[in-house]
């Protein structure tokens, strides 16, 4: 599930989980990265988060859509089968 703006804080680590392409093929997998929440401006409804130790950037309220608090039932699965 994902998370609702109202609930993230300063200092949460949330995942980003996205499909990516393997190489050079059509094969695709289940990616998991870190997105660090450094300030949340509750008025614009925008906070600043750092993606995978990249340098912050904006995130609106949007984005977060996207963002899960902990890893997927897809995912984990996933991870599973590898092992």
């Amino acid at each position: 599930m994902s998370v609702s703006f109202d609930k993230i804080e300063p200092g949460m680590e949330l995942l980003d989980i996205h499909n990516y392409k393997v190489g050079n093929t059509t094969m695709r997998r289940l990616g998991l990265w870190k997105v660090r929440v450094i300030s949340v401006d509750k008025e614009a409804r925008t906070a600043m988060c750092s993606w995978n130790s990249n340098p912050p950037r904006l995130y609106r309220e949007r984005d977060f859509k996207r963002l899960y608090s902990k890893p997927t039932k897809a995912y984990l699965v996933q991870q599973e089968r590898r092992s």
